[in-house]
């Protein structure tokens, strides 16, 4: 498998294969959205299919882009000291993905508390509708140089939440 994942933010939202995100379940009809070939690199060498390690790095590289996306870059968390761990990941496979497979991920900031946030996520195969993922995990936000929980400024948490 490939270290590097290649996933391009989609031009507008709003035209992915005219997906109604409210009817697949999440509480916004315009989320964070990403685009995804399924290619060679992409699939496990004992089953055809992509692995579960695969759908953690997307759900991973989901998350930065969507921090990106807001300002929220590596180079402004560097600015700060801060940097974003896992403390929790819930998934839940719903169908397999295969090569060649176009899928639709999209991701959204559930909420926030002192110094940890849920993320929520869904992945999609447009051709036949078929949800092939959900999947959720709890940030917490933590001190580089500490690896201390820190707490969430009410100005990030609202830009994630806008």
């Amino acid at each position: 498998m490939s270290d590097r994942i290649e996933i391009a933010p989609l031009p507008s939202p709003a035209k992915i294969e005219d997906i109604d995100w409210l009817a697949l379940g999440t509480p916004r009809p315009d989320p964070f959205t990403l685009r995804l070939t399924v290619g060679p690199a992409h699939i496990s060498r004992v089953i055809p299919h992509v692995p579960n390690t695969t759908f953690v790095q997307w759900l991973e590289s989901m998350a930065v882009a969507h921090s990106a996306s807001l300002g929220f870059d590596d180079a402004w968390h560097r600015q700060r000291d801060l940097i974003w761990f896992v403390r929790r990941h819930e998934i839940d496979y719903l169908a397999e993905a295969l090569e060649g497979d176009d899928l639709v991920m999209a991701t959204w900031v559930e909420g926030f508390n002192k110094t940890s946030s849920p993320r929520r996520y869904l992945i999609c195969r447009p051709r036949d509708e078929a949800v092939i993922c959900r999947a959720m995990t709890v940030w917490v936000l933590m001190s580089r140089s500490t690896r201390r929980p820190q707490r969430i400024d009410p100005g990030v948490a609202a830009a994630y939440l806008a």
